[in-house]
C-alpha cells in the first residue's frame, strides 16, 4: 500500500488485513511539498514477508525497492507524516518499521515486532519513533533495533461523575 498525497490533508485507516510479500508493506510520505500532513493508521493488520513493513517519511517518494524502503534522503520535500500502528503483527521482513526525518513519526502500541531480518525498529535521518509507557509492545527476536526516542504515558479513561442523592 503506497500513500503519497498531494492533497491538502490525508487520512488513511487499514484495518483487519494480511499485507505480504511486497517490496514495501505500507509506505507514508508526501506526494509534494504543498500538502499539510500525511496521516496512516494501522490496526489489527499482520504485515509480514515484506522487504520493509511499516515505512513513513518526510521527505517524498523514492523508488519502492532499496535499502531505504522507498524513502529519499533529505530533498525539496519535507512534510509531516504520521503513522499510527496498533494491535498489528509486523514479522519476518527486511525492516518493521521505518521512520525517516525529524518530521516524520512512527507511532507504536500494542504490536508484535518480531522475528525482522535488518531491523525490527529503524530511524533515518532524525525520524522519530514514538511509544507508551508502561511498555505494551513486544520487540524481539529482530537483528537488531534502534530504540523509540519519543515515550508518552498512557492516560486513564475519565470516569462517570455519578450524581449525589441528597
Amino acid at each position: 500500500m503506497n500513500v503519497h498525497p498531494t492533497s491538502a490533508q490525508t487520512r488513511v485507516l487499514v484495518a483487519n488485513s494480511h499485507i505480504h510479500d511486497n517490496a514495501v508493506g505500507v509506505i507514508n510520505r508526501p506526494g509534494n511539498n504543498t500538502i499539510t500532513f500525511t496521516s496512516v493508521n494501522l490496526r489489527n493488520n499482520i504485515i509480514a514477508v515484506n522487504g520493509c513493513g511499516a515505512v513513513t517519511a518526510a521527505f517524498g517518494e523514492g523508488t519502492l525497492t532499496g535499502a531505504n524502503c522507498g524513502t529519499n534522503a533529505l530533498a525539496t520535500i519535507n512534510n509531516t507524516a504520521v503513522m499510527g500502528l496498533y494491535h498489528n503483527g509486523i514479522h519476518d521482513n527486511g525492516i518493521g518499521v521505518l521512520s525517516r526525518g525529524a518530521n516524520a513519526t512512527a507511532e507504536i502500541a500494542y504490536n508484535e515486532i518480531t522475528s525482522n531480518f535488518t531491523f525490527g525498529l529503524h530511524r533515518l535521518d532524525s525520524g522519530n519513533i514514538r511509544t507508551f509507557t508502561p511498555a505494551t509492545n513486544v520487540i524481539s527476536n529482530n537483528a537488531a533495533s534502534d530504540a523509540p526516542n519519543q515515550s508518552v504515558g498512557l492516560t486513564r479513561k475519565a470516569q462517570r461523575r455519578r450524581a449525589v442523592r441528597r
